[in-house]
């Protein structure tokens, strides 16, 4: 699992596939990020181009200064073809640094 500095910008890159597991080009594709819980909408339901999500400084800060680093989970939706849909979820980690305000 990756591991981001809190308050850095990212790349996440992201591979499409069909349900057999070929590599499909997506015609749209949107992802939103939560918390661990899901509770917390890090980042609200945001289309992009493929293959790369930006994850900007602001989504990855801390949410609870307490914790020393916390999940994030960014949910993936996309379409292809002739109306087939994909999805997934990809887990990274955001290191809380005590000194970044």
């Amino acid at each position: 699992m990756d591991v981001v500095n809190e308050k850095t910008s990212t790349i996440q890159p992201c591979t499409f596939t069909d349900e057999l597991g070929a590599p499909v080009t997506p015609t749209s594709a949107t992802y939103s990020i939560h918390d661990e819980s899901g509770y917390e909408i890090v980042a609200p339901l945001t289309a992009f181009t493929p293959p790369d999500i930006i994850i900007t400084a602001t989504h990855n800060r801390i949410l609870d200064s307490a914790k020393i680093a916390e999940r994030r989970v960014i949910t993936v939706h996309f379409t292809y073809g002739s109306g087939k849909e994909g999805s997934g979820e990809i887990m990274y980690i955001v290191k809380n640094l005590s000194k970044v305000s």
